[in-house]
C-alpha cells in the first residue's frame, strides 16, 4: 500500500521494502500529509506490472544508508530530491531505476552544461543511456520517451519533434591536461556524442531542441538509471582544467565541496589544494539563433566561499559585446549542473607572506556534501533563467559585500565582488578569492601582485584598508565605475574610489565616477578605500573656509582663503585623465585672495588639488 506517516517515524537500522503487486500499481510516500520522509535502507521489490514509488514535487526523500531498486522504480517528480547520508554506493545489479527531472535551454542554439545524477555501471555512463524526453511526464511519468540523437549539426533546429531530437554535434566533455581557456581552445574539447563514455562526476555540453525558442523557454528532461551515491573521485593533474558536475540526485553544497578539496582555508579537510578554489559556470544568456561561435552570447559566472558573480560575454571568439548575464551562482549546485574547476594558480598571486600552491590530485564528491535545496528557494540556481526571488532564512549570508561595477566605453559591464570574512587576509586566500576566468581588453579587476581577481575576500573594511584595482582600456572614451549592489553595508560606512594620479577620493557609494581614459593598462592608479584621508574634521572645516572657483572672462583660478591660521602652500591642476597641467607654489603674502592664470587649455572638467598647512583637498572646476 501507500506509505502514510502522520507522526514521527524513526528509521533505526533496518529496511523498509515496498512490495507493490497490483497491476500498474504506483505507491506514494506521505502524499498530502508531509513533505519529507527518512528511511535507513529503502528497497523496492515489486511483482507483476507494479511500477514502484512516486514522490510529489518538492518532496525531500532521505535514505540514510542504501537504496536498493531491486525491482520497481522510484519516480522523483519536479523538484523532488533524494538525499543519502552514509558514504555508501547503491547496488547496480537491479531491475529498477530512479527517474528525476531537470530543465534545460529549449533553444537548439544554446548550451547547458550537464552532469548525470544516475548511471548503469560502476564507473561511467553515456548520454543516450541516462537521458530521456521529459515532455510528457504528467501523463506518463514512469516511461519517458527515448530521445532521437542525430549526427547533423542542424538536425535539432527544426520545430520540435515527438520524441525530441538532440544533435550529437554539440555533445562534448573537457579535461585538458594543461591550463587553457575552454572557450578559446576548441581543439582540446573531447567529442562524446550520445554513446561515448563519460566518467561519473564529469560534465558534458548539450544544446537544446526544436530550433528557435525564447531564452526563458525550457525543455524538461528525465535522467533514468541507478542513483549515484557514496564517494565519487576524479583525478585532476596540476595545471588541468576539468568540466565536472553535481553527480547526485540532490543539490550539492558548493561550500562543502570546496572545503573537501582544499587544504589552506578555514574548515578545509584535504591534505592538498586539489584546485584553485573557484567554480566556473557557463551561462548562455543571449540568443544568436545560429551555431556560429562568433555570435555566441554567454560567459562564465564564478563562485567561491565569498559568493558569486555573473558571467560576461567578452571572449574574442564569441560575440564579445560585453553583455553580462543576470544569473549569479548560489551556495547550492542544482541536480545535473556542470561546472569547470582549474588546478592552476598563478605563482605571482599569493605573495611571500602566505605561500599557496595548487597541486592537483583527486577531486572528491561525498554524500556529506548533499543537501535538499530546491531551485525555487533561490539558493540553488541552474544556469537558466530563474524568476524566483524567494530565500531560505536559514541560508542568509549576512557578510558585508560590495559589488563594484565597471562600464566600458563600448558598453561592456563587469561586476567585481569584495566582501568581509574573518577567515581571510589581504593576501590571496584560496577558496575565497577567484582568479578572473575571462579577462577582456576593456575590463576591471581586483589587482593582487600581478594577477587579476574577480572575487576577493578581506578581513575588514577599516579606515586603513586599501584594495588595489586594475583597469584595461582598449577602446578610448568614457568609462563609469559604480557600486552595483551593496549587501549588509551599514549606512555609516564610507566607500571611496581613490585616484592616485590626482589624489582625489571619489565617493563611489553615493555617486558614479565617469571619466575618459586613454588606451592602456592602469595597474597602479585606482584603489578602493573606506576613509577619505584628505578630510579629517579639521580638513572638512578647512574646505568650507577656502573658496575655489574659476572665472572664464579673465581665465583665472580664484582661491579665497578665509582662515587666519591656515595657509595654502601648493596648488596643482590636473585634467580628468589625471595628467598634471600645471602647479604653483603660493607665497605667504598672498593668502587672502590667490589668483592663478589658466591659459591655453581646452574646454572641460579639471581637478584642482590644494595643499595647505592643515591638510589637502581637491575641487573640480569647469573651464569653457
Amino acid at each position: 500500500r501507500d506509505w502514510k506517516n502522520s507522526g514521527v517515524f524513526i528509521p533505526g537500522s533496518g529496511t523498509v521494502t515496498f512490495n507493490g503487486g497490483n497491476a500498474n500499481q504506483i505507491q506514494t510516500i506521505n502524499l498530502g500529509i508531509k513533505t519529507n520522509e527518512t528511511f535507513y535502507n529503502l528497497k523496492t521489490s515489486t511483482t507483476g506490472t507494479a511500477k514502484g514509488i512516486s514522490v510529489v514535487n518538492q518532496f525531500e526523500l532521505t535514505v540514510q544508508n542504501q537504496l536498493n531498486l531491486l525491482k520497481g522504480n522510484l519516480r522523483l517528480t519536479g523538484e523532488a530530491q533524494l538525499v543519502q547520508n552514509n558514504d555508501t554506493s547503491n547496488p547496480i545489479d537491479v531491475q529498477g531505476i530512479l527517474l528525476i527531472d531537470q530543465q534545460g535551454q529549449k533553444n537548439s542554439f544554446n548550451y547547458n552544461y550537464w552532469s548525470s545524477p544516475v548511471r548503469f555501471n560502476t564507473t561511467s555512463y553515456s548520454i543516450a543511456s541516462v537521458l530521456r524526453d521529459g515532455t510528457d511526464v504528467t501523463t506518463n511519468p514512469f516511461n519517458p520517451a527515448l530521445i532521437t540523437f542525430t549526427d547533423g549539426a542542424f538536425s535539432a533546429d527544426t520545430p520540435a519533434t515527438n520524441p525530441i531530437t538532440i544533435s550529437n554535434r554539440w555533445l562534448w566533455a573537457f579535461n585538458s591536461p594543461s591550463l587553457t581557456d575552454p572557450l578559446l581552445n576548441y581543439y582540446q574539447w573531447k567529442y562524446i556524442g550520445s554513446t561515448g563514455a563519460i566518467n561519473i562526476g564529469e560534465g558534458f555540453t548539450m544544446k537544446g531542441n526544436g530550433g528557435v525558442a525564447a531564452i526563458t523557454a525550457f525543455q524538461n528532461y528525465v535522467f533514468v538509471g541507478i542513483p549515484n551515491s557514496g564517494t565519487i573521485q576524479l583525478p585532476i593533474s596540476a595545471n588541468q582544467s576539468y568540466l565536472v558536475g553535481n553527480p547526485y540526485p540532490s543539490a550539492l553544497d558548493a561550500k562543502q565541496f570546496i572545503r573537501d578539496n582544499l587544504r589552506d582555508c578555514s574548515g578545509c579537510t584535504n591534505s592538498k589544494n586539489i584546485f584553485n578554489g573557484a567554480l566556473y559556470y557557463w551561462d548562455h544568456f543571449g540568443l544568436s539563433n545560429n551555431h556560429n561561435l562568433a555570435e555566441y552570447e554567454g560567459g562564465y559566472a564564478t563562485y567561491t566561499l565569498m559568493g558569486g558573480v555573473a558571467g560576461i560575454n567578452d571572449s574574442s571568439l564569441t560575440l564579445n559585446n560585453g553583455a553580462s548575464g543576470s544569473k549569479i551562482p548560489k551556495q547550492y549546485i542544482p541536480v545535473a549542473q556542470g561546472f569547470f574547476v582549474d588546478a592552476f594558480l598563478d605563482t605571482d598571486i599569493s605573495g611571500s607572506e602566505i605561500p599557496t600552491s595548487v597541486d592537483g590530485g583527486t577531486l572528491v564528491f561525498k554524500n556529506s556534501q548533499r543537501q535538499f535545496v530546491r531551485e525555487s528557494s533561490g539558493n540553488s540556481l541552474f544556469m537558466k533563467t530563474n524568476s524566483s526571488t524567494k530565500t531560505n532564512s536559514s541560508e542568509i549570508d549576512d557578510r558585508a559585500k560590495i559589488r563594484l561595477g565597471f562600464d566600458s566605453a563600448i558598453g561592456a559591464h563587469r561586476q567585481l565582488l569584495v566582501g568581509i570574512d574573518p577567515n581571510t587576509t589581504n593576501q590571496f586566500d584560496i577558496g575565497y578569492d577567484a582568479p578572473m576566468y575571462d579577462l577582456s581588453d576593456d575590463d576591471m579587476y581586483w589587482k593582487m601582485n600581478n594577477t587579476q581577481l574577480i572575487i576577493e575576500g578581506v578581513p575588514n573594511f577599516n579606515n586603513d584598508q586599501v584594495i588595489p584595482i586594475g583597469i584595461n582600456i582598449a577602446n578610448e572614451g568614457d568609462i563609469t565605475i559604480k557600486t552595483d549592489v551593496l549587501e549588509n553595508i551599514p549606512n555609516t560606512l564610507e566607500i571611496y574610489l581613490y585616484d592616485n594620479a590626482t589624489g582625489i577620493y571619489h565617493d563611489i557609494k553615493n555617486s558614479n565616477l565617469t571619466l575618459s581614459l586613454l588606451k592602456g593598462k592602469y595597474t597602479n592608479r585606482f584603489s578602493l578605500h573606506f576613509a577619505n584621508k584628505t578630510l579629517s574634521v579639521d580638513k572638512v572645516k578647512l574646505n568650507d573656509g577656502i573658496l575655489v572657483y574659476f572665472t572664464n572672462d579673465n581665465k583665472v583660478l580664484n582661491i579665497d582663503n578665509n582662515f587666519i591660521d591656515a595657509t595654502v602652500d601648493k596648488v596643482y591642476l590636473f585634467n580628468i585623465l589625471g595628467q598634471k597641467i600645471e602647479d604653483w607654489t603660493i607665497d605667504n603674502g598672498t593668502q587672502a585672495s590667490i589668483k592663478l592664470p589658466i591659459k591655453n587649455v581646452r574646454t572641460g572638467v579639471y581637478i584642482v588639488k590644494i595643499q595647505t598647512s592643515k591638510g589637502n583637498f581637491s575641487k573640480n572646476i569647469i573651464v569653457h
